[in-house]
């Protein structure tokens, strides 16, 4: 069994201060992995904190490999720092911001030699830039619940967090499954006197529709995306960095989904735009892995 002590550095900002200049300590740790916690405010040229912090978590991981796979020690890192933030947003009442991501350092015992785990500080947009040569959407009477859905999928492409991506596109695939006609039906028989009578069909029947009947997706991925409909609803998905790391497809297969269901209901041909083959490109979790060594102190 080999046992490994991480630091993880990091810096956030945020609309607080700490109050008579001290810092943040842990006497009891959010994980019984972490061995420190400590959150320094710095301070400008007049002695004012400046409400950016830096935040330094020592964390320990047990592994029967000695060299892990850099996504355990990536992961739990960005776990354990997202779980202070949400608690110092919490407490001010305000958004939380990192300032540089986070560096995670391992020192390989009785040696000088150091291995580094470094995330990307900037992203770009690696598609090509759209040419739009046909403005006939702009011509279309657009119903206010397809202007609803158009509106969520702005705003879903400006966020980086993929569970609430997931939140605003699970929100536009039910508005817009009602756009379409559903035939399935539910039958409910009474009890007792045995009559059967017929309800409108549910929720679930009718984004199955627009799913399978309206995109053609199959019923395997169809499932998978209701299933994960109900985690994300319900809570059951946390914001842990493994999660962040495989909900991209989900996003995807409901963008995709989304898009062809509104140029259905505008009576859009599936060459116009937006080009469907450019939503399904998918990029995996980031970052450097690299071992140095220190030179020997003279």
């Amino acid at each position: 069994m080999y046992i490994q002590d991480w630091i993880l550095e990091a810096k956030v900002r945020g609309n607080f201060y700490l109050v008579d200049r001290r810092n943040i300590k842990s006497q009891n740790p959010l994980h019984p992995s972490i061995r420190e916690l400590r959150i320094d405010p710095e301070f400008d040229k007049n002695d004012k904190q400046t409400g950016e912090f830096n935040i330094h978590i020592e964390f320990t991981l047990k592994s029967d490999e000695e060299r892990l796979d850099p996504v355990i020690p990536a992961d739990m890192g960005r776990n354990l720092l997202n779980s202070y933030m949400d608690l110092l947003a919490f407490l001010s009442n305000s958004p939380v911001y990192l300032v540089s991501q986070p560096v995670l350092t391992y020192k390989y015992p009785g040696t000088n030699k150091y291995r580094k785990i470094i995330f990307p500080s900037q992203t770009a947009t690696v598609t090509p830039p759209v040419p739009i040569t046909d403005t006939s959407i702009f011509n279309i009477d657009i119903d206010p619940k397809i202007g609803r859905i158009l509106s969520l999928l702005k705003v879903e492409f400006q966020e980086k967090d993929k569970i609430n991506s997931l939140a605003d596109l699970y929100i536009a695939l039910d508005i817009l499954s009602n756009q379409f006609e559903c035939k399935e039906k539910i039958t409910r028989t009474c009890t007792k006197c045995g009559e059967h009578s017929e309800l409108k069909p549910s929720l679930k029947q009718k984004v199955e529709n627009l799913l399978i009947n309206i995109v053609g997706y199959s019923e395997e991925k169809c499932k998978k995306i209701w299933n994960t409909r109900h985690k994300i609803i319900h809570g059951g998905i946390e914001s842990s960095a493994e999660n962040l790391r495989l909900l991209p497809r989900i996003v995807i297969d409901l963008r995709i989904a989304i898009i062809k269901g509104i140029k259905k209901n505008l009576n859009l041909g599936t060459e116009s735009l937006p080009i469907e083959d450019l939503l399904g490109i998918s990029f995996s979790d980031a970052f450097v892995d690299v071992d140095y060594t220190l030179p020997e102190k003279k």
